[in-house]
């Protein structure tokens, strides 16, 4: 074998089954590459596509109906007999010709891109790995455990695109920072470690003179007032934090985790741009948007009580007033330095920032968008489908792949319905947004609202408001596969239940009404624990570890960052254990946080607060170098941990009172639209 040329063992190796292509990479450093060929996998990844599949399936269904291609045969004599014995050589394609532009069509790579297949089938067919989320710290205040919730999260990327640092605001008001390392066997695993956290109550100006449960206490409901999505701007460049806290905007050094500058608004923010040092970042607020350069003095400062409703007296030019309130994403497009903004209104704004807060043009969607992001390739009409439409030419795909142009993706809901959507911008000198064609699938996405969409690969993942995670074409039309976060981890050692094949394989999780008995009985989300942690749990932001340069490595996966709307931060990979691992505490020399929850401490001092009288710093256990507690502080302590397992043990009652009647109304609601026909 040794003396075989690569084209001839690439010959071979197109004939085996992907399991078998994956084997033959472990005999050799030269199998191992020509095992990983762009071209063999590419085939493996079109014979499974939705696209290819169908049209299989298709083939074979006229193919068996006897009826039916008698009925063919016959209309194909009458149509000889017409044209005095011509036959159109259009009417029929032979299967090769019918392969070979269902491959041209499907094949989403653009000129220039650089496309991995092989860890392009591993991220649409191979089975999902539990996701590692991530154990946000803990305080010990009064003998209670708080448990925080991350209100944002952000990255912090290095020169290639990669990831190194996650950035999270807590509901105390503090800011996490964890360093993601990858593992000296390979860039398929890695490491992640909380490196440092700031006081608590930084974010909300009341990290000093008050006590410890009155920080946290005010600061939670300070940072989950709003609940903006985009609350979070990072700049990996200056490495420096945009946090959004209700009308103020606070920015904040991540090396020593202290605010530089606050800059206070009219209005609650509700939307972030990315944070670049080439351009200023656009503040949304609920009926404002706004420049923020930290360079320079800002035009307009507002920062006294009696004037936060006064908007005309402010300067026309530092700001664009919204006609419709509610602004959610807001989008750079830095090749004609164009701003997008979207929202709970139905249109697309687009701003031109070199004449800002002039209106540029606007985009009629119809949907209440919740999530933008573009692709840098100019989006493909589906007239131009090759399967369907057998007249269009192989050079007219071609042409329109290599016209130069971006494709705005955007995900919401209409009516009801989950909507994901494509416009395909092309390059004008036209004051108005050049508008080459656009595609929305509100049939299929979802059967809920859609909560986040962005391209990884060659394919685009969403969230919706269910809890599932899917994966789509490029095209946006066809869905590769899906998953959903409230399933139980799969168990590769034993048989798994159906829900966890779902979640290992991506297949779709049943919908409500074809599992409605068994929804009655155990809930919504199909399992009968309603208390568990992290039940019902929804995905409300997505980003990938890598882009860029980073994305393109390979043999590295691309692992997906996400933020739930239970506040918790995670990460999801592909294979048979968790892409990432992390470990507790923080680095030597910080001084914060050396131990998140002690067993049997109940008061001290666990990363966000300084300990109180008596209390040990760092997570110390009490009785190391002191004298023996009291018989009545044995007492003391005591009733209190009882009084806090009865408070614990109610609020657990009635969250789950609460979640089995929303359930059962949702459980009505989802009935009665879909007039219980599966809709």
């Amino acid at each position: 074998m040794d003396r075989l040329p690569d084209e001839l063992i690439l010959y071979i190796l197109s004939y085996l089954d992907e399991q078998d292509s994956v084997n033959v990479q472990s005999l050799s450093k030269r199998f191992l590459k020509l095992g990983r060929d762009h071209n063999i996998w590419k085939e493996l990844c079109f014979e499974k596509a939705p696209a290819e599949s169908a049209r299989r399936r298709q083939r074979l269904s006229l193919v068996e109906d006897s009826r039916l291609s008698a009925l063919r045969q016959a209309f194909s004599t009458l149509t000889e007999q017409n044209h005095g014995g011509s036959n159109d050589s259009s009417a029929t394609v032979p299967s090769n010709t019918a392969r070979s532009r269902s491959l041209a069509s499907w094949d989403p790579r653009y000129p220039g891109d650089d496309i991995d297949f092989y860890q392009e089938y591993i991220h649409r067919y191979a089975p999902i790995a539990p996701t590692t989320w991530l154990d946000l710290p803990k305080d010990r205040i009064n003998g209670a455990n708080w448990a925080h919730e991350a209100t944002g999260f952000g990255t912090l990327r290095d020169s290639t695109g990669e990831v190194s640092e996650l950035v999270a605001p807590l509901d105390d008001g503090s800011v996490c920072v964890w360093g993601v390392s990858k593992d000296a066997d390979g860039d398929n695993t890695g490491t992640i470690r909380l490196a440092g956290r700031s006081p608590a109550g930084l974010l909300t100006g009341l990290s000093d003179g008050s006590d410890h449960a009155t920080i946290a206490t005010e600061s939670k409901n300070i940072m989950t007032e709003v609940g903006a999505v985009d609350c979070v701007s990072i700049n990996s460049s200056s490495k420096r934090g945009l946090f959004a806290v209700q009308n103020d905007l606070q920015e904040v050094d991540l090396r020593t985790l202290r605010i530089i500058s606050t800059q206070s608004y009219t209005f609650p923010i509700t939307a972030l741009s990315e944070a670049t040092d080439s351009t200023p970042v656009t503040v949304g607020t609920s009926s404002t948007v706004y420049l923020y350069d930290s360079r320079v003095s800002q035009a307009y400062r507002s920062s006294d009580n009696d004037m936060k409703v006064e908007v005309i007296g402010g300067p026309t030019a530092s700001y664009a007033v919204l006609t419709q309130p509610g602004p959610l994403s807001i989008l750079h497009h830095n090749q004609d330095d164009s701003i997008w903004i979207a929202g709970r209104f139905t249109h697309l704004l687009n701003y031109d920032r070199r004449f800002f807060p002039r209106l540029k043009g606007t985009l009629h969607s119809g949907a209440r968008i919740s999530c933008l992001s573009s692709l840098p390739h100019p989006h493909i009409p589906r007239d131009l489908d090759l399967v369907s439409n057998l007249s269009n030419p192989l050079t007219a795909l071609q042409t329109a792949k290599s016209i130069p142009g971006t494709t705005l993706i955007a995900a919401g809901v209409y009516k009801g319905k989950g909507s994901l959507e494509l416009y395909g911008l092309s390059p004008s000198s036209s004051p108005t947004p050049s508008l080459a064609s656009k595609y929305q699938n509100r049939q299929t996405a979802s059967t809920s609202k859609l909560l986040a969409a962005v391209p990884t690969g060659a394919h685009i993942v969403t969230s919706d408001s269910d809890g599932n995670i899917k994966w789509f074409e490029r095209s946006g039309a066809h869905r590769i596969r899906t998953m959903n976060i409230n399933a139980p981890a799969p168990s590769f050692d034993s048989p798994a239940s159906s829900a966890q094949e779902a979640h290992a394989t991506g297949t779709e999780i049943p919908s409500f009404n074809t599992m409605q008995s068994q929804a009655q009985s155990q809930g919504l989300w199909n399992t009968a624990d309603a208390d568990a942690p992290g039940h019902g749990d929804i995905v409300r932001k997505i980003v990938p570890l890598r882009t860029g340069d980073g994305a393109s490595g390979k043999g590295a996966q691309n692992p997906l960052l996400l933020w739930s709307g239970d506040g918790r931060v995670g990460v999801l990979g592909w294979g048979r254990r968790a892409v990432f691992t992390q470990r507790k505490g923080t680095e030597e020399g910080t001084g914060e946080g050396e131990d998140w929850d002690v067993e049997g401490e109940d008061e001290g001092y666990v990363s966000g607060f300084s300990s109180g009288s008596g209390g040990i710093r760092g997570g110390g256990r009490k009785g190391d170098g002191q004298e023996e507690e009291s018989e009545e502080e044995r007492l003391r302590v005591n009733a209190r941990r009882a009084e806090r397992r009865a408070r614990e043990d109610a609020e657990r009652q009635f969250a789950g009172s609460m979640r089995r009647a929303l359930e059962g109304q949702a459980n009505e609601a989802r009935w009665m639209r879909g007039l219980g026909l599966g809709g």
